[in-house]
């Protein structure tokens, strides 16, 4: 028996099997319970994530109706300003404070504006619909707020204007449905307690084309606007602008034998495209000068291209634009018109800027491509790797035809000439790593011009450096580096031909940002005839020139805010972003037309004088005709206004040129060319422009305040003395 008790328990075949089932039925429910879990996570996901969508849509119907709300109630406060400028000392005088006049008389037009007109005590439903939609009325069904519980309360002691019991509810194609409650108030905004005066009035001159000095001692005391023509210094004239604000859509200019002083103190803001010298002089005393204290922000160049003129800067200098956009769709472009630099191509120049405590230059000089002249031969802008420089570091740029290739249409070396360019240059470079920085396809670019004696197309060939926009600028930028290195005293001894012994005067402290290299000679050591080469090295990444970087937001803030600038005389404005920074066409959108109703003027004119000129506002004091306001239609006549000595202030427009003969103490607008005799004086007055400007709106019969546009005292945060920042917003909100 006990045998056969043996012999059993040694017969354990299949339990390793059964263990192994067992294992895997254990596994397989996991996995299972897994599996389910997963799946049941994944569509709770899908869940959350199409209940999402669906609240964001609802959230979006919201918006609508609170953005057309506010674009309404925005109408409101612009028409009502309006009128109580108009009416300005009908309403000081009530017994109600002005800003609580101007309160009560809003809430009362969003009352007639909104309420149903069947219903008393209920807003109109329907209005609201049509912000949400014009036309489509499955969208607009998707407010469902019961006309009889469309309440409205208006509470003029809180000043406020409520609509109650706002319901949204959508429901999409799979199913899911949210409904949002809600009320929206409007506040109404606040009167400060005199009317703040608009941007221009604060302006000495307003000119649509140039402001011109032609002749000497003239002096402008007060803010300066230019258009396309600049503001310009020529024929023995010798102008000073003592300005908070100095704009330009043009370039400031300077001419041999004459000089332009601007900006009032350091905290002057000093906006132009170009900041120019031009014209050759034989002395340094005749030479063409141009003096700046203050932040000046240049869209382009800096470029000294009379012989012997100088250029002194004191403050800050911010050549700002190395690209024409700034919106992160677009990439770099590097084009000499959309790249800020300083250049010196007029002989014994002088450019000091050892008075300034930030200087920024952005982009790069180029070789420019002048005029197209050429059908079948278009020049392209030829990169430097410099940010400020003189003429003469084009040479270092410079391959003779000798060394080019003919069967490759002179676009590459051979490979004696390319020995031969090493070697003439005194290059430490090998042949490999001066390979490296250029095209691999064509080495060099061409540069097409007439020779004025044979009157044949003629061609000089440059290093053409390899990559594009920003990888090339930084190729370049290589090359010059090592370039000066191999060849500093002949790249000096050539600038001195250009720029004078005390030229490009710089304080290193003071340089905050390089697009490229900068030549200079240190302030500290002016006497010693050492002129330097500073690589942009200056302990920023590459990264703070790209996208979102600290120098890349610099740039484009400064390239917007001079846009807006130029459109409309304050730093924000619709049409100035980042993606559209520029304003190609300088004679568009003109200021004039924004400021003044040009076809009101001409009317007003023509119906009061044959002469083109009306008085429309004069007084006598003290022997002198003062608080004149002027307006005169000519913008068809060669011959400017003449602004004679005896009007000794108030407004002058005019839809063309004024020349002014003497004093003047007030604003000048003109839809051309301010001009000026010798010793001729212009003190902004905003007090008297805007006392002349309220006795008109109060008077009845008005005399001329017509004629400027109500825009003019709208901005971004600030509706002439009005605030009206964040005033709509939710109450009481609720979601299923």
């Amino acid at each position: 028996m006990m045998k056969k008790i043996r012999l059993f328990s040694k017969q354990d075949k299949g339990s390793v099997l059964i263990a192994v089932l067992i294992i895997l039925t254990f596994a397989s429910v996991i996995a299972l319970i897994v599996t389910k879990i997963t799946i049941t996570n994944i569509e709770m996901k899908e869940v959350e994530s199409s209940s999402k969508r669906n609240f964001y849509g609802t959230e979006d119907v919201l918006n609508k109706i609170k953005a057309g709300i506010s674009s309404d109630s925005a109408e409101h406060i612009k028409k009502l300003y309006s009128d109580m400028l108009g009416n300005y000392e009908k309403y000081k005088s009530s017994e109600e404070s002005l800003s609580k006049c101007f309160q009560n008389k809003y809430l009362d037009e969003l009352e007639a504006d909104y309420k149903n007109i069947d219903i008393a005590g209920k807003y109109d439903v329907d209005k609201l619909k049509k912000y949400i939609s014009e036309s489509d009325t499955a969208e607009q069904d998707y407010l469902i707020t019961d006309e009889n519980a469309a309440d409205y309360i208006v509470d003029k002691n809180e000043g406020t204007f409520t609509f109650k019991n706002i319901s949204i509810k959508c429901k999409d194609a799979a199913g899911y449905e949210t409904a949002i409650r809600t009320d929206i108030t409007i506040e109404a905004p606040q009167m400060k307690n005199s009317f703040a005066p608009a941007e221009f009035m604060k302006y000495a001159l307003i000119a649509d084309n140039a402001v011109t000095f032609n002749a000497s001692g003239e002096k402008i005391n007060g803010n300066v606007y230019a258009g396309a023509g600049g503001i310009l210094s020529e024929l023995g004239g010798s102008g000073t602008v003592s300005a908070d604000t100095v704009i330009t859509r043009g370039d400031i200019v300077a001419n041999a034998g004459t000089s332009l002083t601007i900006g009032a103190s350091a905290s002057s803001s000093i906006w132009a495209e170009n900041i120019k010298t031009t014209g050759d002089s034989e002395s340094k005393e005749n030479g063409a000068k141009v003096n700046i204290t203050g932040n000046s922000y240049v869209s382009d160049d800096l470029s000294l291209n009379g012989k012997n003129s100088t250029v002194t800067l004191s403050g800050r200098y911010y050549g700002y634009n190395f690209q024409k956009n700034y919106d992160a769709a677009k990439p770099e472009t590097f084009d000499a018109k959309y790249s800020s630099a300083v250049m010196i191509n007029g002989q014994k120049s002088r450019l000091d800027m050892k008075g300034l405590t930030d200087l920024m230059i952005s982009g790069r000089t180029f070789i420019s491509r002048g005029t197209d002249l050429f059908a079948d031969k278009q020049n392209e802008d030829i990169l430097m790797g410099d940010s400020l420089s003189v003429r003469t570091n084009q040479l270092a740029y410079y391959v003779s035809k000798n060394y080019l290739d003919a069967s490759a249409e002179y676009l590459k070396f051979t490979d004696k000439g390319l020995k031969s360019y090493i070697k003439e240059n005194n290059l430490s470079v090998s042949e490999e790593k001066l390979k490296s920085l250029l095209d691999s396809t064509n080495q060099v670019t061409p540069y097409y011009y007439i020779d004025d004696i044979s009157s044949e197309t003629m061609a000089n060939y440059y290093l053409n450096f390899d990559g594009t926009d920003a990888a090339k600028a930084d190729k370049a930028k290589e090359f010059f580096k090592l370039y000066y290195k191999d060849n500093k005293s002949n790249v000096n001894k050539k600038a001195e031909s250009y720029a004078d012994n005390n030229a490009i005067i710089v304080d290193e402290d003071c340089i905050l940002s390089l697009g490229g290299n900068i030549l200079y000679k240190d302030a500290e050591n002016i006497d010693g005839n050492e002129l330097k080469q500073k690589n942009i090295n200056i302990d920023l990444s590459a990264s703070e020139w790209k996208n979102n970087g600290t120098f890349f937001n610099i740039s484009s803030k400064l390239a917007v805010r001079y846009k807006a600038l130029q459109l409309g005389l304050t730093t924000t404005h619709d049409g100035a972003k980042a993606a559209d920074a520029r304003l190609d066409d300088k004679t568009k959108n003109p200021m004039f037309d924004y400021l003044i109703n040009r076809a009101a003027l001409k009317n007003l004119v023509n119906e009061n004088t044959a002469s083109g000129s009306y008085i429309a506002n004069e007084q006598y004091m003290n022997g002198a005709k003062d608080n004149v306001v002027i307006l005169v239609d000519n913008e068809n006549s060669n011959t400017p206004y003449e602004l004679k000595n005896e009007y000794r202030g108030g407004i002058v427009i005019a839809t063309g040129d004024v020349r002014v003969d003497g004093g003047f103490d007030g604003i000048i607008i003109s839809g051309g060319t301010i001009s000026f005799a010798g010793g001729a004086v212009v003190n902004a007055d905003e007090s008297k422009v805007v006392d002349l400007i309220k006795e008109d709106l109060s008077r009845a019969d008005k005399k001329f305040s017509g004629i400027i546009n109500d825009s003019v005292y709208m901005n971004s945060n600030e509706i002439g003395a009005i605030e009206n920042k964040d005033y709509i917003y939710y109450d009481n909100w609720t979601k299923n």
